[in-house]
């Protein structure tokens, strides 16, 4: 159904009708923008609970990162966001109208998808590797076989057969090999699905060799997923698609249509639905946030009105004293003790300009940092932000991460989690998620990470309280949603410690109708 220029009924009014027609299997959908991406997250997800959506999503673009004045509005600008948008709605996004047309072929077929462990069966060993590697890149699992099954597929096929994962029946094969190693495999408990490979020889026509996966199949049942390769000029008998088995010319087609249809399986049990956390801290952030609106003139809050705000939401942050002269700073690295950062106070990255003096240990010491920062930012004609400075306690351990958020114009309240420290930008281990977000979809974002493992214990390293992780970004998640007068936010770095978390620095802007 084409909706035109959607001035009436639109993408969300279509998935609530199909998502309630017993008669729809699948939901095929092409975007050039997500409207309303709140309500197509919660009626998507609703959707998804009965049938698979697939998106393919057009225009993407990285223009969204001009102008960006914060981290976390570099990075989770433009198709990024998007991509957010349709994983936190629970949808498949394909690349191309290929992978969607691949992925009709799978999802309209199979009811269930019930793990990653693939078999490959073949009549070529070259075909086999190929599949293989295409299922493991793809996220697929090809596991060694039992011994138990490698035992029942021995008797059914010839002695120079491979019967390890590949099973490579050579080619020689005919269709009832086919057909018996399909069967025995189909049924051990080794395996999840099945991708059968043909290859044309001179043994066994291609018509023979579907009409006998088609009868192997009816004796499967519907619950082994089963997808067949034919490399041939003619490509895949058309018995095989009228018998509702998926069918494909090559082999990475397959694999990466049966692991995005895999991921969807995995996750329709968790599409629950987004919970909106009621606003608890109106009273203190509503009044806070009007003083903060009289100090501004160019948006950004000055570190002890957001400081506060991040108490408000429960968010820890690091014991600090604000002072005017190198006096002043003596006596508060005297009155915190141990190790302090002196930094300027202004809303700017500071590590970029020579705003920071780390690893402080000594009243003279923060003195000298004071002056130290004043001289570096007079030499650079920013004299000015270096009035009031910050004397901070400084954390000793934990990993550097960074959490934000940035108000999207066109998809709303973003919520970013990821590496953080000076290297964010660069190394781009970042998740995105629209806020409000549940337990899962945080769940998803921080897992999703490739630097996850970090915080787990890597290489002897003791585990990090990542639970600590998620409740800072259900504080985060509240205050972008609770109050879109902030336009965009960063916590880094956040250090994420054995107990705890903690933010060592923010910058949070307010957007340019809510000024004062």
């Amino acid at each position: 159904m084409s909706v035109g220029n959607i001035a009436d009924i639109g993408v969300t009014d279509l998935l609530l009708y199909w998502g309630e027609d017993p008669g729809t299997n699948l939901v095929l959908l092409y975007l050039e923008s997500v409207p309303d991406p709140r309500l197509f997250i919660r009626v998507a997800r609703h959707v998804g609970t009965r049938v698979p959506v697939v998106v393919l999503k057009a225009g993407r673009t990285q223009a969204g990162r001009r102008g960006a004045a914060s981290h976390t509005a570099a990075l989770s600008s433009g198709d990024v966001a998007v991509d957010a948008v349709l994983r936190q709605a629970g949808v498949i996004r394909a690349g191309s109208i290929e992978e969607v047309l691949d992925l009709a072929t799978v999802l309209g077929s199979q009811p269930r998808f019930p793990g990653r462990r693939v078999a490959i069966v073949t009549n070529g060993g070259g075909s086999g590797v190929i599949a293989a590697d295409a299922c493991e890149s793809n996220g697929l699992v090809v596991p060694e076989l039992s011994e138990a099954t490698r035992t029942a597929l021995r008797p059914l096929l010839p002695r120079e057969a491979s019967v390890a994962n590949p099973v490579d029946m050579i080619a020689s094969a005919t269709a009832r090999h086919y057909g018996d190693v399909v069967r025995a495999l189909g049924s051990s408990a080794d395996i999840d699905a099945l991708i059968v490979v043909f290859n044309t020889p001179v043994v066994a026509t291609p018509l023979e060799v579907a009409t006998e996966l088609v009868a192997a199949h009816r004796d499967l049942g519907p619950d082994v997923p089963l997808l067949a390769v034919f490399m041939n000029r003619d490509g895949p008998p058309a018995v095989l698609r009228e018998s509702g088995i998926p069918s494909f010319v090559f082999p990475e087609n397959a694999a990466r249509a049966l692991s995005l249809s895999v991921a969807w399986y995995e996750r329709r049990s968790r599409l629950s639905a987004v919970t909106v956390r009621s606003e608890l801290h109106r009273p203190v952030v509503g009044p806070l946030l009007a003083q903060a609106r009289r100090r501004t003139r160019d948006g950004w809050l000055a570190t002890v009105d957001a400081e506060a705000l991040l108490s408000a939401y429960d968010i820890a942050v690091p014991r600090s004293v604000r002072v005017r002269t190198p006096g002043e700073a003596e006596a508060a690295q005297a009155e915190l003790g141990g190790t302090v950062v002196v930094k300027v106070a202004a809303a700017i990255h500071k590590s970029e300009v020579g705003g920071v003096r780390l690893g402080v240990t000594t009243p003279s010491a923060a003195a000298n940092a004071v002056r130290a920062i004043r001289a570096d930012f007079e030499s650079a004609g920013m004299a000015g932000l270096a009035d009031e400075i910050v004397v901070q306690e400084q954390i000793g351990a934990g990993q550097e991460m960074i959490v934000g958020t940035n108000r999207d114009p066109l998809l709303g309240p973003l919520v970013v989690v990821g590496l953080g420290g000076t290297l964010v930008e660069l190394l781009g281990d970042v998740a995105v998620g629209v806020a409000p977000l549940n337990d899962d979809d945080i769940a998803d974002m921080v897992q999703s990470l490739s630097s996850y493992r970090l915080l787990t214990g890597y290489r002897g390293e003791p585990p990090l309280d990542v639970e600590a992780l998620y409740q800072v970004l259900r504080g985060v998640s509240a205050i972008a949603s609770d109050h879109p007068e902030i336009a965009e936010m960063d916590l880094n770095p956040l250090f994420l410690l054995e107990k705890g978390a903690v933010a060592a620095d923010v910058r949070a802007r307010l957007g340019p109708g809510d000024r004062a």
